[in-house]
């Protein structure tokens, strides 16, 4: 965060805070889709306050495949049927809950 704070308001409450961590905040483009033709800002219904709160913008895009798409979603609906084994897990339930 540039300014090294952020600012809430929530219940007749304003409070300041000290930034002393990384934010990533995720967006969807307008119309579910990015258009390559637009400029960021374009792309995504923020405002220009909240856009410039950030110091670097990173676009991650799912390029459409129908094929991949649906190999994806067969498999995580086989392994929720019990028709498929799921992957093998590197960690165990235990090691996670640390």
């Amino acid at each position: 965060m540039e300014k090294q704070k952020i600012s809430f308001a929530k219940a007749r409450i304003k409070v300041s805070l000290n930034a002393r961590i990384s934010i990533v905040a995720a967006a969807n483009p307008i119309y579910g889709t990015y258009d390559h033709s637009k400029r960021l800002k374009a792309n995504f219904a923020l405002a220009a306050t909240i856009l410039s709160c950030f110091d670097l913008y990173f676009v991650i895009l799912d390029e459409y495949n129908e094929l991949a798409d649906y190999n994806v979603s067969k498999h995580i609906l086989d392994v929720h049927r019990c028709e498929e084994v799921a992957i093998d897990v590197v960690f165990t339930r235990q090691e996670l809950q640390l």
